[in-house]
């Protein structure tokens, strides 16, 4: 996966010397949730925290914020902005230049006799067959099996109830009664 677990895990192993190729199956700039699923306005961690900069100053947010804003506006700053954070990220991702290829979804992980493991890979083209020599899933909250939903839910129409991971629309709830159930930031 291509979001933040992804790219910091990328450019730590460039750093160690290990050539490292980042596939995720979103558009490129929609990796993770910051620009489609989340609902939140902010994050919920402090500003201070350093975040994927790998104990380098300049790849901080607070640095890339600073550029952006100035240092009057990082002091300003209470909570980091989700949609801020997604630019942070395709800022890092741009800067350190790493190998992701959007719109590839790994449909197949198999180990080999002889060591190596065989990724089958869909593109929007074809299917690729590569060998790796290690595998990371950075898969985020996606790789978790997906949205749960209670079993009272399932068992009503469902145009009676959404999930948040679905991509709400706005004016679905215009003038109707809504209940949110749920915990953190899906049900925020």
């Amino acid at each position: 996966g291509g979001g933040m677990a992804g790219l910091a895990l990328a450019a730590e192993l460039r750093n160690l010397g290990v050539a490292a190729v980042i596939f995720d199956q979103s558009p490129a700039g929609f990796e993770g949730p910051w620009a489609t699923t989340a609902r939140m306005e902010t994050l919920r961690s402090p500003k201070q925290l350093t975040g994927p900069a790998l104990g380098l100053p300049a790849l901080t947010f607070r640095a890339w914020y600073e550029a952006q804003f100035g240092i009057d506006g990082w002091a300003l700053l209470d909570k980091i902005p989700r949609l801020q954070w997604a630019e942070y990220l395709r800022w890092y991702r741009k800067v350190l230049a790493l190998d992701v290829r959007n719109e590839h979804r790994v449909s197949r992980v198999a180990p080999r006799a002889d060591g190596l493991i065989e990724l089958d890979i869909v593109t929007p083209v074809q299917t690729q067959f590569l060998l790796a020599r290690h595998v990371v899933l950075a898969t985020g909250r996606d790789g978790l099996g997906g949205p749960w939903v209670p079993d009272f839910a399932r068992q009503l129409p469902e145009h009676l109830w959404t999930h948040s991971a679905a991509g709400l629309q706005d004016g679905w709830f215009t003038g109707k009664r809504v209940a949110v159930i749920g915990g953190g930031a899906s049900a925020m």
